[in-house]
């Protein structure tokens, strides 16, 4: 290599060097902008407690896709009117928190001819639409606080069975709910009960007994609040679901939540869910991949893919015109043919050894006999007929015949094959 050619080397690979480093530093630089832009990106969906299009541990989203997938159109709205409007025969009603609806709008929905569902209500959501039949138990965290000033207030699931005759809810099974004490003794205190207002529960099942009695705010042997219950008010179904517990993505997939809370909710396929802290959203919960997945995740993928195509790009080869390069080294046709070979016999690749040993004999063959690789089989085995004087099916399955399956057959296709061309006769 003469002087000149090393110099040009040199200079080749240190601008390909310098390439490199620059292509390496412009994707760091993209990468560090597309973290920084990402972080900056708020994700799909909201906060808000309950809701729909909230996946943290205190929204609906789990519970909403599920039902979803079960064939129900979820829509959450935050306007009364969406709601009075979407509510009819055939469809079910989810009132959802402390609402602060007044009397004649909670009358105007009972008239609605809908199923309703009480999520988490406030007492007089509950009083009006159960007829005064029922009503809502103390709020736990905070009466607890409120009779323990300076306690410690933990809480742990507990679990529940229905003793109750509901369908739904002896087809749920045990549900588990969230109790507040201060762990000691028995004082749990469950997360969302409802209760008679009266010695009877009217036309309403019972479910969940919690042995609480909010009257006396503690234990005692007889069964007080309920974590469900449901009955038929005015024409329509009307159910309780007080404990957020049944719904949340926190604790929906524990026990027998998620089938309760999909038994209530998903006996039609329509489900308004009435969540007026949620403000007026309007259209319905988005099911498709870009709906499901956070936004800054498919924004995350999206700068990953243009930072690889960019690197892609800068660091690539050039491709030039086509520049002829001595050989460095000649090997001879007959160790290349060698090699070849062993590379056939260590992959047990016989079918391509067969097929190179035949096209090799067809090429001298058709010389021979005058004609060219175009010719097509019928014709190819009658030239070869005519100047061998061999069998026509032998000449066929000699040149067309099948793969062989072991190496002896290969041997002998070869043999059969250098016998043939010897035979031929221009």
């Amino acid at each position: 290599m003469t002087a000149e050619a090393t110099g040009r080397a040199a200079a080749t690979a240190k601008r390909d060097r310098r390439r490199r480093v620059a292509g390496w530093s412009m994707v760091a630089i993209l990468v560090a902008g597309f973290v920084v832009l990402g972080a900056l990106i708020r994700p799909a969906g909201d906060s808000t407690p309950l809701s729909v299009d909230n996946y943290g541990m205190d929204g609906a989203r789990a519970l909403a896709q599920v039902l979803g997938q079960r064939g129900v159109d979820v829509r959450q709205t935050g306007s009364f009117q969406d709601a009075a409007a979407a509510a009819k025969p055939g469809s079910t009603l989810a009132l959802v928190g402390s609402g602060g609806w007044s009397a004649s709008q909670l009358a105007r929905l009972a008239r609605s001819g809908a199923d309703i569902v009480i999520v988490d209500g406030d007492d007089t959501t509950v009083m009006t639409l159960t007829g005064g039949t029922l009503s809502t138990g103390i709020d736990t965290p905070t009466v607890w606080n409120t009779q323990n000033a300076g306690g410690t207030l933990i809480y742990h699931t507990h679990p529940f069975d229905p003793h109750c005759g509901d369908a739904d809810a002896k087809a749920a099974g045990t549900v588990a709910i969230t109790e507040y004490s201060s762990g000691t003794g028995d004082d749990g205190l469950p997360n969302g009960t409802v209760t008679t207002t009266g010695a009877t529960p009217g036309p309403f099942t019972l479910c969940y007994p919690t042995a609480y009695d909010p009257k006396t705010s503690g234990r005692t042997v007889q069964a007080g609040a309920v974590i469900y219950a449901a009955g038929s008010v005015g024409g329509h179904r009307v159910a309780v679901l007080q404990s957020p517990d049944l719904v949340t993505n926190a604790w929906v997939a524990q026990r027998g939540n998620a089938a309760l809370a999909l038994r209530a909710l998903g006996r039609h396929k329509a489900l308004t869910w009435y969540l007026p802290a949620a403000g007026s959203h309007g259209g319905g919960l988005d099911l498709s991949f870009g709906g499901i997945v956070p936004r800054r995740l498919l924004w995350g993928c999206l700068m990953a893919l243009v930072a690889g195509l960019f690197a892609a790009f800068w660091l690539g080869r050039r491709l030039g015109p086509p520049v002829p390069e001595p050989l460095p080294v000649h090997v001879p046709a007959s160790q290349l043919t060698r090699g070849l070979g062993r590379l056939y016999r260590r992959a047990h690749a016989r079918g391509h050894a067969a097929a190179a040993l035949r096209a090799a004999a067809l090429a001298r063959i058709g010389r021979t006999v005058g004609i060219g690789p175009e010719a097509d089989r019928a014709t190819t085995v009658a030239r070869v007929h005519a100047a061998s004087g061999r069998d026509a099916r032998l000449v066929e399955t000699t040149l067309y015949g099948p793969a062989p399956s072991s190496d002896a057959e290969l041997t002998r296709l070869a043999r059969d094959l250098d016998q043939l061309e010897k035979e031929v006769r221009p």
